[in-house]
């Protein structure tokens, strides 16, 4: 009875995240400007962060509201009540990521204009302990995950977010977060619109071939610097190209050795499926 039904629950699994996150995005944000007692929330992280927990909001963004679009699957969204009251955020890429042709980020565009709200990212990095600035990686990182939707980074508008644990050993790399403001790109070229379109074949093939391991039937993946993946909630697992060409199967959680999939010439590197992960 239950594969009776395998294909309506994993459309279900598909489009819930993506509900979610957009009925969170608007409850959060329509909360946070009209919610009886706000303030309290401020005194809350305030009393936490002298406890054990510190976030610094730099200047200008803990006095210019912005749309934030958060580029991890970790959105931040409690860290909300510590940016100006018109903040907003929407979680992009996550588990899944929006996909590219949604009607979410259209409409955040609009909102962001009409309120007069710039566009700007939230991405995690590690960095090193002695660096301040952002490097070149940390742009490139953001810009090709935004490609997919049309958009980059502003190199001269990007700013630290530090936090932590508080009174916290030095290390030689700290984990922060860093914010650049966010504007349209340039269209993708032809090459790369080509080269990105033949690796979601090669993934749609093993996703048709293994729907029971490629579940729930995801129609788009994320485009990162050095990869592009593809993530299936049902089983935990990612497909994602090798900068040599090969399509490699990732283990998320399962305490299983990841594979090569297809070899770069679309071979196939195994004899039918690969094993669902074990639990």
């Amino acid at each position: 009875r239950v594969s009776r039904y395998r294909n309506i629950l994993g459309l279900l699994v598909i489009l819930l995240p993506i509900f979610g996150q957009t009925v969170l995005n608007t409850t959060l944000n329509d909360l946070k400007n009209g919610l009886p007692g706000q303030e309290d929330w401020r005194s809350k992280w305030d009393s936490w962060q002298s406890e054990w927990f510190s976030v610094t909001i730099p200047s200008p963004l803990d006095r210019s509201p912005a749309y934030y679009i958060t580029l991890q699957t970790q959105a931040f969204a409690s860290f909300l009540p510590l940016f100006p009251k018109e903040t907003r955020f929407l979680n992009l890429i996550g588990f899944p990521s929006l996909p590219p042709d949604s009607p979410v980020l259209p409409v955040v565009i609009t909102q962001a204009r009409e309120r007069g709200l710039l566009l700007r990212s939230l991405f995690e990095t590690y960095v090193p302990a002695s660096v301040n600035n952002v490097m070149p990686e940390h742009l490139d990182s953001q810009n090709t995950l935004l490609s997919e939707y049309g958009y980059r980074v502003r190199g001269d508008d990007c700013h630290f977010i530090e936090f932590g644990k508080k009174n916290a050993p030095i290390l030689a790399t700290r984990l922060v977060l860093i914010s650049c403001a966010i504007e349209a790109a340039d269209p993708l070229s032809v090459a790369e619109i080509s080269k990105r379109r033949l690796i979601d074949e090669r993934i749609d093939r093993w996703m048709r071939q293994c729907p029971d391991v490629f579940s729930p039937p995801i129609g788009w993946s994320v485009q990162r610097s050095d990869t592009r993946m593809r993530s299936f909630a049902n089983t935990d697992i990612h497909i994602a190209a090798t900068q040599s060409g090969e399509l490699a199967l990732i283990y998320w959680y399962a305490d299983q050795s990841n594979m090569i999939l297809e070899n770069a010439d679309g071979t196939p590197a195994i004899s039918g499926c690969p094993p669902r992960p074990t639990r």
